[in-house]
């Protein structure tokens, strides 16, 4: 049999499994089952239908529901001791957070691993698509629509990225971080170096607390837009805020930027945000403050120099911001109670 007839066998086979519209079943790894079909929209819809996720039903294995239910069913003797009863529930739900945490996990890692798969495909179709002497953009507007420009590059990004599905335990926009961030190699292990560079250790055959090595990681991504900017921080601070759940965007970078354009300590800012769980000090804005006018000042003296000595930059003085500048400065220096007319006078 040529290969052309087993082509064309294996195309027939899959479009009648599509006509017949066979229920499609998928191993769920909480237990039980997936019905995929009663949960897509039905006609023409490639959307997800909220019925048939509400009426879903997959067991879920927690191990511990029995000892939560149990506990709830204490709370309703009044014979019973409750602040011992509420004790007795401290154990029952630490460890059905556990439960919910690795879960969580999960998900994320079959989030990803789907991605990726997706991506793949994608991937083989703008190849067929070249083959068949069409642009790929254009081509996929029209006939995948079904998929958001976005999500379709994520993915096909993630799948060309074949150094980072052996971390598809980071989840789809970990994953996606990393890859933005650390230039792809096929001749290294980037993103290994990436981690050893921040001191993350990370031993897929031993045993590892996956919480930390995340907080680790996104700690990493942090350090590395401080590092964009010639900012350099010790990590574990990093890894402080960062567990502390501080954002670091482009506000807190800027900021960051002026205490250090300013003459400020960066290391004393990043602490004092540390202890105070993300927020400046009122001390530490005073300071900043400070640092801003005496700096701004001094620029501005060095402005009134370079006009007074051009007159065609003395014609561009605007007069009124001229009398409200004297009319601040005459004003601040009443607040300072100083009498600075025999300073100016030697001036």
């Amino acid at each position: 049999m040529t290969e052309q007839n087993d082509d064309r066998i294996q195309a027939e086979s899959i479009e009648t499994k599509t006509t017949a519209k066979e229920v499609e079943v998928m191993e769920n790894p909480l237990g039980g089952s997936l019905n995929l079909e009663q949960m897509r929209l039905s006609g023409d819809h490639t959307g997800t239908s909220g019925y048939g996720i509400m009426k879903a039903s997959s067991p879920m294995p927690w191990k511990n529901s029995l000892a939560m239910v149990g506990w709830q069913n204490l709370c309703k003797r009044k014979d019973l001791d409750p602040k011992d009863t509420l004790l007795k529930g401290i154990k029952p739900l630490e460890q059905n957070f556990i439960d919910y945490n690795s879960f969580k996990h999960l998900f994320g890692r079959y989030d990803a691993e789907w991605a990726i798969s997706i991506g793949k495909y994608l991937n083989l179709m703008k190849t067929m698509a070249k083959r068949a002497g069409f642009l790929w953009e254009p081509w996929a507007a029209e006939n995948l629509s079904f998929i958001g420009d976005r999500t379709r590059v994520k993915f096909m990004n993630l799948a060309r990225r074949t150094d980072c599905h052996s971390f598809s335990f980071l989840g789809v926009e970990r994953l996606e971080h990393l890859c933005r961030v650390i230039p792809f190699s096929k001749d290294s292990d980037p993103i290994g170096d990436f981690l050893r560079r921040h001191g993350i250790t990370f031993d897929p055959t031993k045993e590892f607390d996956l919480d930390k090595f995340k907080t680790d990681v996104d700690a990493a991504l942090n350090s590395e837009k401080l590092l964009e900017q010639g900012i350099v921080v010790d990590f574990p601070l990093v890894r402080d805020l960062t567990l502390g759940k501080v954002k670091f965007d482009k506000a807190l970078i800027n900021k960051v930027k002026t205490v250090k354009d300013h003459g400020g300590n960066v290391k004393s800012y990043f602490e004092t945000l540390s202890v105070n769980k993300g927020s400046d000090s009122t001390e530490k804005n005073d300071e900043l403050a400070m640092q801003d006018f005496n700096n701004l000042s001094n620029r501005l003296i060095q402005t009134i120099d370079q006009i007074i000595g051009n007159e065609e930059l003395v014609d561009e003085v605007d007069t009124k911001t001229l009398l409200d500048l004297l009319a601040k400065l005459e004003a601040l220096r009443k607040v300072t109670g100083s009498d600075l007319k025999p300073q100016v006078a030697q001036a």
